[in-house]
């Protein structure tokens, strides 16, 4: 009918004369996506929210986004326990996690039950990757990494490990730069959900039209079989430079 809300203040309302609906109507919707979530100012708004359907994660995450740094602390371990985090070429570097450490599995599980104790009516919370592209080699990291296609293995390892004992946890992660591909060879515990982050894909043009974006489709559709909960992070900024034009329209 061509109600229209563009933002939180402003609306186009048509001016009509009737509005008229056949007799004992009853249509039911089913959304495509499970979840669906803007990180626009206006969503802070809860009528904006109502209109467009919108979930919020500010509401439904318990723990958000980048996770590692809040589940084990940097500050807190590493100068006593360097152990604790990853083996980066040849150093340990405070930046990530080693997935293969029963300590840290064992910390990060007492974190996490902390957590959703406190959180009881989230619906999500996260146990991701750092912003960061640093991950564990250390020898048993490495086994992992190359068993499972690369670091993505070790970490879904991790994330078992933990997630079979949050049974009726949703937890999601980062498919996020090193770990962006799928994982091989790995059955990923049905609670965990993957939020698959394609950051590096050209959004200039519709995803057909670029050669370089067939590696996207062909990872997504890995992702599809590897995982039944397979959620999308997409982009609308240009990181180095918030003012600059994102011309994505072509490609939504």
């Amino acid at each position: 009918m061509g109600f229209r809300k563009y933002t939180t203040k402003d609306s186009f309302i048509p001016k009509l004369k009737e509005v008229t609906f056949p007799k004992n109507i009853n249509k039911i919707y089913t959304p495509s996506f499970e979840y669906r979530a803007l990180f626009y100012p206006d969503c802070y708004d809860e009528n904006f929210r109502d209109w467009h359907k919108l979930d919020w994660q500010i509401d439904h995450f318990g723990l958000w986004g980048n996770s590692f740094y809040k589940l084990l602390s940097a500050k807190e371990y590493f100068k006593k326990n360097p152990a604790f985090f990853a083996l980066y070429e040849g150093k340990r570097n405070p930046a990530s996690l080693c997935m293969t450490n029963d300590a840290v599995v064992k910390i990060v599980s007492k974190k996490m039950a902390d957590i959703i104790s406190q959180n009881t009516n989230a619906r999500f919370f996260s146990i991701s990757q750092n912003d960061d592209v640093v991950y564990c080699e250390c020898d048993k990291c490495k086994i992992l990494n190359e068993k499972h296609g690369g670091p993505q293995g070790s970490l879904y390892y991790f994330l078992n490990k933990i997630a079979v004992q949050f049974p009726k946890t949703k937890i999601t992660t980062l498919a996020y730069l090193h770990t962006y591909q799928a994982p091989k060879n790995i059955k990923i515990k049905p609670n965990i959900y993957t939020l698959f982050c394609p950051i590096e894909m050209n959004r200039g043009k519709a995803i057909q039209e670029t050669p370089g974006n067939n590696d996207f489709l062909n990872t997504l559709h890995k992702w599809s079989a590897a995982t039944d909960h397979l959620y999308l992070w997409d982009y609308t900024v240009e990181f180095t430079n918030y003012l600059s034009p994102f011309p994505n329209f072509r490609k939504l």
